[in-house]
């Protein structure tokens, strides 16, 4: 079997991604304060947690790389496994070094190369041990 071809994509989903992320620290914070303190101040940390991660500096986004031989995520070995796959936005789990990352990938980073990525990603599962 001929493995498929190269490809290359930064690993997140931009904007997205991160409002749902910053969402979801915010709704545990409040979960936090509504049990410890009061459902009033739950409430309000909501919304400035959110903002408060949507306004952090957005680290580089790893990139994922398949070479025709293996797969790398940001220069060092990896074993991408697809955890979620709606059609137009996948996650992946990506076991790479000693750290294990996660990472949501859409057409939207690089829509000509999105039916490639997805090909290599489905075309390798299993050669990579």
């Amino acid at each position: 079997m001929q493995a498929p071809a190269a490809v290359s994509q930064d690993g997140r989903d931009g904007g997205a991604w991160r409002t749902a992320g910053a969402l979801l620290h915010g709704l545990a914070l409040a979960s936090v304060l509504a049990w410890a303190v009061a459902p009033a101040a739950a409430l309000a940390a909501v919304p400035l947690v959110a903002v408060m991660l949507l306004r952090r500096p957005v680290a580089p986004a790893p990139r994922l790389a398949w070479d025709g031989q293996v797969w790398q995520l940001a220069g060092v070995d990896a074993q991408p496994q697809i955890a979620l796959d709606l059609g137009g936005w996948m996650l992946l789990r990506v076991p790479a070094g000693q750290r294990t990352h996660w990472l949501p990938l859409s057409p939207a980073a690089a829509p000509a190369g999105w039916p490639a990525l997805r090909a290599a990603l489905y075309g390798t599962v299993g050669l990579s041990a």
